[in-house]
């Protein structure tokens, strides 16, 4: 008797978090912090921080944050979400005209696992205009897993 009535304690005990680790592996070590990738040219840097790895219907944010590198009369960035994800909120494009040095675009969007388990990629591209110059596009690419 003092065997089950242990493991009921433990059970209400450890709430929420016992249930989930009783329900088996597949729910654990998925990553709580975003991994941020990043490419360089000699115009912009361009990162994205988001997580490797979340469950399905999961939401979660993702961060996007393009720097110029030297004066720009141009430059916007746009995310390709993948069909098996959907974005709940926030903006996935924008540009500003005329920047300086240092000047940059940042978006935040939450989107939200919609498919089935397996690999995906989470792409965007920046597209950098110098001075009386022809734009230069870079892409960045996230790997992400639904498990």
């Amino acid at each position: 008797m003092k065997a089950k009535l242990f493991l009921v304690l433990v059970i209400v005990t450890l709430g929420i978090s016992g249930c989930d680790l009783l329900k088996g592996k597949e729910d654990l070590n998925l990553p709580t912090e975003p991994v941020t990738l990043s490419v360089e040219d000699d115009l912009v840097s361009f990162e994205r921080s988001a997580l490797e790895a979340v469950k399905k219907d999961g939401v979660f944010l993702v961060k996007v944050v393009v720097t110029a590198k030297q004066d720009l009369e141009l430059l916007a960035v746009s995310e390709v979400i993948p069909p098996e994800f959907v974005v709940i909120g926030g903006e996935t494009t924008s540009f500003l005209a005329n920047l300086s040095t240092g000047d940059g675009l940042e978006l935040n969007y939450s989107i939200q696992a919609a498919s089935p388990k397996g690999m995906f990629e989470l792409s965007g591209f920046s597209r950098a205009k110098p001075i009386g110059e022809e734009s230069v596009q870079l892409e960045l690419v996230s790997p992400i897993e639904v498990r």
